[in-house]
């Protein structure tokens, strides 16, 4: 029963400190930012580490949730509203959905995708 505490403690004092905290000499730690979008319902919150962003979004309408991990070189990974991974290669435009079997690639009016 101490191990899970102390896990649990461990846990929860990892995230307070990713989430919230900020040591002015070490630029890595940000404070997250949160917005809502009325005309759609979403309510993102980004959070940072290094170069990466974090978001996470809730839909007031729907009630979904999903997540997003953005990566410096534009690569990005998550999931979707129907919590399916999915991944996105910036060097390549290469877009797959796991859970769905979608694959697109290419960019603009190029993309070309199949399901």
């Amino acid at each position: 029963m101490k191990k899970i505490l102390a896990l649990a403690l461990l846990t929860a004092t990892t995230y307070v400190q990713a989430d919230w905290l900020s040591d002015e000499s070490d630029s890595s730690w940000r404070m997250p930012k949160s917005s809502f979008d009325y005309q759609s319902g979403n309510s993102y919150t980004t959070s940072y580490l290094g170069d990466t962003a974090y978001v996470s979004g809730f839909n007031y309408n729907t009630g979904s949730v999903w997540n997003t991990t953005i990566e410096s070189d534009g690569d990005m990974r998550g999931l979707d509203s129907n919590l399916n991974p999915w991944s996105y290669n910036a060097s390549s435009g290469t877009y797959i959905n796991y859970g769905t079997g979608k694959f697109c690639t290419g960019s603009g009016y190029s993309r070309i995708c199949s399901e």
